[in-house]
């Protein structure tokens, strides 16, 4: 059943517009697990060449990398716009890989000592065996395409993805706790959320926020 879901999967089709219509909670973990393998894959492909030039590494690698940010994006876009228990299910599924994301990165930029004892590789596989359930391969080295960490604006805060969810799921519990099926208590709750959190914006700092 699970390859049935891998290979009949929307997330992994060709599209020019993320099929929302067609994505189900049980299509998120075959997804997000098979273009983490090809990622793998062509990444061991990618070092065989041995040609570092722009068209032939740095080109690749962003290709290889941008499927699957694409994917995830559209993930989370479907989880924002209509939350349900068994997608949310479906996305902790796969969080053991962004929190080994989060927490290489926090432990790359804290303790990593250039010439140490430890290599960058050797970080990323000690805090695996904190956060996979299946070991890393002894050649892994996922750290070389990702970018987010040293190229990008997520240096030391990677780990904004987690904590965005934990805050996203607390306000959610709040209309929960309201009851789902009171119409008035949700529309108080939704008028409280927008009256708050939505309007004060970036105006205050979120620690001033959310807590209203």
């Amino acid at each position: 059943m699970a390859a049935d879901y891998q290979y009949n999967n929307p997330l992994l089709e060709d599209f020019l517009f993320p099929p929302y219509d067609a994505i189900q909670p049980k299509h998120v973990s075959p997804a997000i697990l098979s273009l983490l393998d090809q990622l793998e894959s062509n990444l061991v492909e990618l070092e065989t060449r041995g040609e570092p030039t722009w068209p032939k590494l740095v080109e690749p690698l962003e290709k290889i990398k941008d499927r699957l940010s694409v994917v995830w994006g559209i993930v989370n876009h479907l989880n924002a716009v209509m939350d349900s228990p068994e997608l949310r299910s479906a996305i902790e599924e796969v969080q053991p890989e962004k929190l080994r994301f989060a927490s290489v990165d926090l432990e790359l930029h804290k303790n990593y000592i250039p010439g140490g004892l430890e290599s960058v590789f050797d970080i990323d596989q000690r805090v695996s065996r904190k956060t996979q359930v299946m070991p890393l391969q002894p050649e892994d080295r996922f750290l070389c395409s990702f970018s987010h960490i040293f190229a990008d604006t997520y240096a030391a805060g990677y780990y904004c993805y987690q904590w965005a969810e934990v805050l996203a799921a607390d306000a959610f519990s709040a209309f929960e706790e309201a009851g789902l099926n009171n119409e008035k208590a949700v529309k108080e709750t939704g008028i409280k959320f927008r009256e708050t959190v939505l309007a004060l914006g970036g105006g205050k700092s979120p620690l001033q926020v959310i807590p209203v």
